[in-house]
């Protein structure tokens, strides 16, 4: 009780230490919000309610729960391709965006379970240009983010996590091109009902810092936002059963920052079965809409095997620049 106690006091200090840089009127960091993992994405999205895995790290922390045994995780999906002109030879270069995960976990008794993470963004390289707007050659673009995450189980219903990040950006390897800052998400897991298999879960996500360049006139908002989400497994339920698994979630996401528009709905389903023993065969498939962003269908594939597992997701329409593929794999020890 006496750890539970300090971890909540712990939180209510950093909230309320964050609280008032929530509403500061400057830039957003928009694009820090994509996410990754792809069980979450083939399930369009919903995973703030389900969260399960070590993925969960960058949906809802209070997940984190779920990794019984220490848990290693990688997660990778490519951008989209584009061409810039060598500034020297005045050829066309082919480069391409990618996002990679890295993760580790281990649950610790009667302490709850930790995970630290790594999230690397190569932003591929951009054209650089002198006073008179001529090119000089390209630059690196690229985004590091490390996180220490922890989450305990406060009581049979009750599941709290967070995690503290440092971010890493840099746009240039001029003077003034590299930006860092903190950020905080806190996330927490309800089972309302015993015997029934259905979470409702909430997160805020990147309260923290502005991402600072060469001063603060110049710095820009984290993507400062809410979601909230259930996870319901409707046949485990009504069949009282373990072989076949039909998950249903839902999420809506708001921000706390700049407009309202870029608020989102997201719905998921995932459909499980165990062929035979320590085998998990599963397929999923989502919807999201996000207002003035992105909007489609998503499709997933997933197998586990004796704690190892793979996953894939793919965007259908939803990317007007290019859809993207996803594929996470991991591994129990």
């Amino acid at each position: 009780m006496k750890r539970k106690l300090i971890f909540l006091a712990v939180m209510t200090a950093l909230l309320s230490a964050s609280s008032s840089v929530l509403f500061a009127q400057k830039g957003i960091k928009d694009y820090f919000k994509d996410q990754n993992g792809a069980r979450a994405i083939g399930m369009g999205y919903a995973f703030t309610g389900v969260a399960e895995g070590l993925s969960t790290v960058l949906w809802n922390p209070a997940g984190l729960v779920s990794v019984t045994r220490p848990e290693v995780y990688f997660s990778r999906y490519q951008g989209f391709t584009y061409t810039t002109n060598d500034a020297v030879t005045g050829l066309e270069t082919e480069d391409q965006i990618s996002f990679n995960f890295f993760n580790f976990g281990m649950p610790i008794k009667e302490v709850g379970v930790l995970a630290v993470s790594m999230n690397l963004w190569d932003l591929g390289s951009s054209v650089f240009t002198n006073i008179g707007s001529e090119p000089t050659g390209f630059d690196d673009q690229s985004l590091w983010m490390f996180y220490g995450s922890y989450a305990t189980r406060l009581s049979k219903k009750v599941d709290i996590g967070v995690t503290m990040k440092y971010i890493r950006e840099k746009l240039s390897s001029e003077a003034g091109g590299i930006g860092t800052s903190a950020a905080l998400d806190v996330g927490v897991l309800y089972r309302p009902i015993d015997d029934v298999p259905l979470q409702i879960g909430a997160a805020i996500m990147d309260i923290g810092t502005d991402m600072q360049f060469k001063n603060e006139y110049q710095a820009d908002r984290l993507p400062r936002r809410v979601r909230i989400g259930a996870g319901y497994n409707i046949l485990k339920h009504l069949l009282e059963q373990e072989r076949f698994n039909l998950l249903l979630a839902v999420d809506y996401e708001r921000f706390l920052v700049g407009s309202p528009q870029s608020d989102g709905i997201f719905i998921g389903t995932e459909f499980g079965i165990e062929p035979f023993e320590a085998m998990l065969l599963s397929m999923r498939s989502g919807y999201l809409s996000e207002e003035g962003e992105l909007s489609g269908a998503l499709i997933g594939f997933g197998i586990n095997y004796k704690g190892y597992s793979f996953d894939l997701a793919r965007e259908l329409g939803v990317n007007p620049l290019s859809d993207r593929t996803f594929f996470s794999v991991s591994a129990h020890f």
